[in-house]
């Protein structure tokens, strides 16, 4: 999408060990969307399926407590 036509609050989550979208990669996607991220550490593209996914999920929550 145009980042210039984005007006809804986002996060942006990768994983550090990320082999298809590096950490830089995010990090710059973030920085053009002003939006918020988060690089799980020592985490895999797919962080969702892996062990500790609970802790992500904690921050995806906390993001949507605090835009509500």
């Amino acid at each position: 999408p145009d980042y210039r036509k984005v007006k809804t609050p986002l996060l942006i989550i990768g994983g550090e060990k990320d082999y298809l979208i590096t950490e830089k990669a995010t990090l710059k996607m973030a920085e053009l969307y002003k939006s918020d991220v988060i690089i799980v550490n020592n985490a895999p593209h797919n962080l969702m399926m892996e062990p500790g996914w609970e802790k992500v999920a904690e921050k995806i929550e906390t993001f949507f407590r605090k835009i509500n």
